[in-house]
């Protein structure tokens, strides 16, 4: 897949309870040691039983699973931050996280596109993740993780914003 200007390649393709994961990654890159990392979720139609008795489709809306997102992540890596950004005009949802990742010292920065797939109603996400280095104790102060984390969503933001939606 193209993103940034660079191909990211599948290297991951999951099925989880009728949800489907794909994960993408450059070149010499995986699960265990990527820096740069893209990701689509393709969301189950939810479904729920009415007080007749049918099954009816659940409008699930994209600030619901940025929510839900932001709560995994929490759990995962309880010194998570997360902000979520509701855009109504579009009916998508932006999750922006920073996680700890204590046992590397760096910081996984999560910036997630979440909308509905029109054809059925199912939620979408596209995630981009980028690892950064924490404080090194060599120079490297807070300050200058925080311009870093600042300079990634200041540069990924509008390319997802404009990112064409994924349509399978």
């Amino acid at each position: 897949m193209l993103f940034d200007g660079r191909v990211f390649y599948l290297k991951s393709d999951k099925h989880r309870l009728k949800e489907k994961i794909y994960d993408y990654f450059l070149p010499n890159e995986s699960h265990s040691n990527f820096t740069e990392s893209i990701g689509l979720n393709i969301g189950s139609k939810l479904l729920k039983t009415n007080q007749s008795g049918h099954q009816v489709a659940l409008m699930e809306t994209p600030v619901n699973h940025a929510v839900q997102t932001a709560q995994v992540l929490k759990f995962l890596y309880p010194s998570t931050k997360c902000a979520i950004e509701p855009d109504d005009k579009s009916d998508e949802a932006f999750l922006h996280c920073v996680s700890l990742l204590m046992d590397q010292n760096m910081l996984e920065v999560h910036i997630c596109k979440f909308y509905i797939l029109n054809s059925d109603d199912r939620v979408l996400e596209f995630r981009y993740m980028k690892r950064v280095q924490g404080v090194d104790g060599k120079g490297r102060t807070y300050t200058d993780v925080g311009a870093e984390i600042a300079a990634v969503r200041e540069k990924i933001l509008p390319i997802m914003r404009e990112f064409p939606l994924y349509r399978p």
